[in-house]
């Protein structure tokens, strides 16, 4: 089990002394129980104060063990940033020597020698006391790497948070922003709805002290254009739903570069790690056992306006996904069974969304539907039978044709009727592709997809 330290060999007449110190440091530490700290050179409690963590004030949730390991590998010190440590220092003899006997060890300390050659002994890494014969393990103990322990993101302080939206505007009141959103190329966002449902706010251009954070590239994001808001939310600790954490900053001025479209918090608040888009934080508030996800502030905005005029009892919870928003914080909120209609764009990065959130929520039972939405904006429609009217229709017909079950068509046909504002609205084209759909099945998956209508309180067509 002993390695040796680099630069060393192996005397075979060495004393137990020798063979000691060649066992790993954080091998002894664990095999003393000791927590090895996730970043893999530190253990704590110190064997001396007993401090298990280091005491780092400039640094809220420093995992770090209280006993730093030397470079070589060989020795340890008891430290703490900010403040000062107990001074405890050694090598894995030292450190046996505090566990066992509660002091340091001396080389005249026979007593203790004698309780640390045992000690050693009887894990096989040095030879015993009787002198009988002793053969070094084979290989060596491999401590196993700890994983590694969630840490809160940062995130601006939330009584800031709620200051700025408070300075904010409603969107009506923007003609730029007002402008941005109804005059989208890939589909009018209605800017009455918008505010109507406070799901975003404008960032008013001449406003000023805004906090440090708002800052992008070294300039105000009312310089830059970054003036329409939404709020970010990501999933509270104790699993009771979902909480204000963050907020995004989109670009409201036409023809700007990709990289400027948008903005997380600056100073160090990270990006879109763990933060969803929400109208509501309480996932089951709308009555529906179904979750849609939808890529991006766009996307999200239009998905929620469009189920808000649902009745109520009748609506899906509506999320919106950005990169870094599929945790296991967030998909543990997810009710164990539902279904979820993954409608991201059809394109490489959307097909990635859908994988991580399918990966996440598949064992927790959900029915996991993928409705990608057409990217390319819509066309003029070509006369004929194939013609199955452009985005977002062509996506509907296309989910129809690949329903691989009754339930995944009733799915479908459900989304497709909520997206035109009820059955009789359906083009006809989609709405004859669906009675065939319908009409293939089996009497088995018939039955399924009547259940499945019923439970989602749509209407067969």
């Amino acid at each position: 089990m002993a390695l040796p330290m680099p630069g060393r060999t192996r005397n075979r007449s060495a004393g137990w002394l020798d063979a000691a110190r060649d066992v790993a440091l954080l091998d002894v530490a664990a095999e003393l129980g000791l927590d090895v700290g996730r970043d893999g050179r530190s253990f704590g409690p110190c064997p001396a104060c007993g401090e298990a963590t280091r005491n780092n004030p400039g640094r809220a949730l420093d995992r770090r063990g209280r006993c730093r390991v030397t470079p070589d590998g060989a020795g340890w010190l008891c430290c703490s940033n900010g403040s000062d440590g107990c001074g405890a220092t050694g090598d894995g003899l030292t450190l046996v020597a505090w566990s066992l006997t509660g002091r340091p060890w001396a080389k005249g300390d026979r007593g203790a020698g004698d309780a640390m050659r045992a000690w050693y002994a009887e894990r096989g890494w040095c030879p015993p006391a009787d002198g009988q014969p002793w053969k070094p393990p084979a290989r060596p103990r491999a401590v196993a790497p700890r994983p590694p322990e969630p840490q809160a993101r940062p995130r601006p302080a939330l009584d800031e948070l709620r200051a700025l939206w408070r300075r904010c505007a409603p969107v009506t009141a923007d003609p730029e922003v007002a402008a941005w959103l109804s005059g989208r190329s890939d589909g009018p966002i209605d800017p009455a709805a918008v505010a109507a449902l406070d799901l975003a706010r404008a960032l008013p251009a001449d406003l000023v002290n805004l906090p440090r954070w708002a800052f992008k590239d070294g300039a105000p994001w009312t310089a830059s254009g970054l003036r329409l808001l939404v709020r970010a939310w990501e999933a509270a600790p104790d699993g009771a739903g979902l909480r204000r954490a963050s907020v995004q900053a989109r670009n409201v001025r036409p023809g700007c570069l990709k990289k400027d479209k948008a903005a997380w918090p600056a100073m160090g608040f990270g990006s879109g790690g763990g933060l969803v888009f929400a109208d509501n934080p309480d996932l089951l508030a709308p009555g529906l056992p179904l979750l849609e996800l939808a890529e991006g502030v766009p996307d999200w905005l239009r998905l929620v306006i469009d189920r808000a005029a649902r009745p109520e009892g009748l609506r899906s919870a509506v999320l919106g996904v950005v990169s870094g928003s599929a945790t296991p914080e967030v998909a543990a909120l997810v009710p164990v069974g539902w279904t979820v209609a993954i409608r991201t764009h059809a394109d490489g990065q959307g097909d990635k969304y859908a994988a991580e959130w399918g990966g996440l929520l598949t064992p927790r039972g959900c029915e996991l539907r993928r409705q990608r939405k057409a990217n390319a904006p819509p066309v003029a429609p070509v006369p004929g039978p194939a013609d199955l009217v452009a985005d977002p229709m062509t996506a509907a017909c296309d989910g129809l044709r690949d329903a691989r079950d009754g339930a995944e068509l009733a799915l479908v046909w459900h989304l497709v009727c909520c997206d035109c504002g009820g059955p009789e609205r359906v083009p006809e084209p989609v709405a004859a592709l669906h009675r065939q759909a319908v009409e293939g099945l089996s009497a088995v998956e018939r039955g399924l997809y009547r259940a499945k209508v019923r439970e989602l309180g749509g209407e067969d067509g």
